[in-house]
């Protein structure tokens, strides 16, 4: 059980040793998330647009 407790604790240095590629990929996770979000809105405004139209019709 230590073992693998002493294990975590290597992985977390390792992490924290290279610093450039973290904050290099939380800025792709930002930027990722961003478009998701993006994608997300404009197809929810298709879709009420969409129904607009059949509620009109």
């Amino acid at each position: 059980m230590t073992s693998h407790h002493h294990q975590a604790l290597g992985i977390l240095a390792d992490s924290s040793s290279g610093v450039h590629y973290s904050p290099l990929f939380y800025g792709l996770l930002v930027v990722v998330a961003i478009a998701v979000l993006i994608v997300f809105f404009s197809a929810v405004r298709f879709v009420i647009k969409l129904i607009d139209r059949r509620s009109r019709g």
